[in-house]
């Protein structure tokens, strides 16, 4: 466990990076606080409309909006260069998915 493991960390609102968050009397885990489909550094698989392949992406940040929804930002690569793209949480099962198998299940089905 490390300061990426903190809710105040991945908000943005702490920026101690602690070595030891076990100690901090400021940590909140991030996953129990909230149940996360994925975490910094997951790949995850993407069915973008108008696109007739899956496509892979990283989990680059974590945040919430004003709405207090979980948003993913997803960076990918396209060619020489890279996108990013953020999605709610609410994507994850339609858009965003955590392994290949369940994103090419959805694609057979549309």
């Amino acid at each position: 466990m490390n300061y990426n493991d903190c809710l105040g960390y991945n908000l943005g609102y702490c920026t101690l990076k602690c070595a030891n968050p076990e100690s901090c009397k400021n940590f909140k885990k991030f996953d129990e606080w909230r149940h996360i489909p994925c975490k910094v550094g997951d790949r995850v698989y993407l069915l973008l409309k108008g696109c007739a392949e899956i496509l892979d992406g990283d989990v680059r940040k974590l945040t919430f909006n004003r709405e207090g929804d979980l948003c993913v930002c997803i960076r990918r690569k396209q060619g020489n260069y890279y996108t990013t793209g953020n999605f709610k949480e609410s994507s994850f099962g339609r858009t965003v998915f955590i392994n290949k198998a369940d994103a090419i299940k959805v694609m057979m089905n549309k």
